[in-house]
């Protein structure tokens, strides 16, 4: 009510370590509806999200889909993975660019993909990235821009010429 905002789903909150022996190996799950220790609910939630924004979006003729938040740590970067991935579930065609210029951190959720490219927002302006930043994870069906530097510039690199054409 306060961002004159409409609600279209709620994700619950998925227990971090799926085992007790994760627990005591401090090996943490990813948060992607893609592993096999994913719940059902917390998978199905996501396919429902994404179910409402394809609607919305082929009702307003709409393309890119942009998530943001003004405050650390509220989930942007698991709620855009999953939505992404969920979208590529339903044979859409997906990339997922990693605009958090301060803090990325796609990249340690997809960090098995192979042929990952150390292209960043920085070098692809310049004009001296080698190849396409972008890459394919043929497991998941998602085309991926994941940067791995934080820029304390990112006014200037959002506001910039190269960024409109991005």
């Amino acid at each position: 009510n306060k961002v004159d905002g409409k609600a279209i789903g709620a994700v619950y909150h998925q227990k971090r370590y799926r085992t007790l022996g994760d627990f005591f190996k401090k090996k943490e799950s990813k948060f992607l509806i893609t592993e096999l220790t994913a719940g059902f609910e917390f998978t199905e939630r996501f396919r429902k999200i994404a179910q409402t924004v394809m609607n919305s979006a082929e009702h307003h003729g709409g393309k890119i889909i942009l998530l943001t938040s003004y405050m650390e740590h509220e989930g942007k970067t698991t709620v855009s993975a999953n939505l992404a991935l969920a979208l590529a579930a339903q044979d859409k065609k997906v990339l997922l660019i990693d605009c958090d210029l301060r803090r990325p951190s796609l990249y340690k959720l997809f960090s098995d993909v192979k042929d990952a490219s150390e292209a960043d927002f920085e070098t692809l302006f310049r004009g001296s990235a080698k190849g396409s930043p972008i890459v394919y994870d043929s497991s998941r069906h998602i085309h991926l821009f994941l940067s791995r530097r934080r820029y304390s510039n990112s006014t200037d690199i959002v506001s910039s010429d190269y960024m409109k054409a991005l």
